[in-house]
């Protein structure tokens, strides 16, 4: 298999069964130690294929395992996600990391990829040390978020499978559509009302959400200029925490 790979990895491909990646979930391998997941390999596979193998050790490079779990998707979780791909732990992103996850969940063209790469790079690594932080990631509008949510069809200009409210980091980033750093709070409202397509329901649904925000938006907006910042958005128990557990939508 490990020839296998030198090969799929080239065309973004399962190693297993030689079918692209992106097209189906994708998996990776954890070890449990002291309660926490630690990724044991920088590969890639198919879910399924991986449920058809009665193995503990990774098929490409023999690394053992605890067991398979699936890749996160972004939308969902966007600080879970940069925590699975920094397969080393270390809190950044290299390039390698980064590819290797474009490969097993955007449709893109790897090889093409490879040779933009830099160009993006020098868009998403704002210190110009080679590597991405959490931060750097979340960046909005221009950060690897950004872009990541955009290549997985997560477009503002067709409104659908936006990032859920819960998820306060992905939910900021998308909408902070101006990249100012900053929610004003029609904005918020705007946001909610289009994730959860409330504008195709009844105006006491959006006006229900206009009224949730309006009640507590002086508590996040302490120097009252009309806008939360990331910060205040997405800390715990933040405007966006606040917001979730208000809010109560069929997902």
């Amino acid at each position: 298999v490990q020839k296998g790979n030198e090969i799929a990895q080239k065309h973004g491909e399962c190693p297993i069964c030689f079918g692209k990646l992106a097209e189906k979930q994708t998996c990776a391998f954890v070890k449990t130690k002291e309660g926490h997941e630690k990724r044991v390999c920088p590969h890639y596979l198919h879910l399924d294929c991986m449920s058809n193998l009665l193995i503990s050790e990774c098929p490409v490079c023999d690394a053992s395992f605890t067991k398979s779990v699936p890749v996160p998707r972004p939308e969902t979780n966007a600080e879970e996600w940069f925590r699975f791909v920094d397969v080393d732990g270390n809190g950044r992103l290299t390039k390698t990391e980064v590819v290797n996850v474009f490969a097993a969940q955007l449709s893109l063209d790897v090889g093409q990829l490879s040779s933009t790469l830099d160009k993006l790079w020098s868009k998403w690594d704002t210190n110009s040390n080679g590597t991405i932080s959490m931060e750097e990631m979340l960046k909005p509008k221009t950060g690897l978020l950004s872009f990541v949510l955009k290549a997985r069809g997560l477009d503002q200009n067709n409104y659908t499978n936006l990032p859920n409210l819960k998820d306060t980091e992905s939910f900021f980033a998308f909408w902070d559509e101006d990249g100012s750093g900053e929610l004003e709070k029609e904005e918020v409202v705007r946001a909610i009302v289009k994730t959860y397509h409330l504008e195709f329901k009844n105006f006491s649904r959006v006006a229900a959400v206009r009224g949730v925000v309006e009640a507590v938006w002086g508590l996040f907006d302490h120097d009252g200029n009309g806008g939360v910042s990331r910060k205040e958005y997405c800390a715990r128990d933040g405007l966006g925490d606040t917001l979730a557990a208000q809010l109560k939508f069929e997902e």
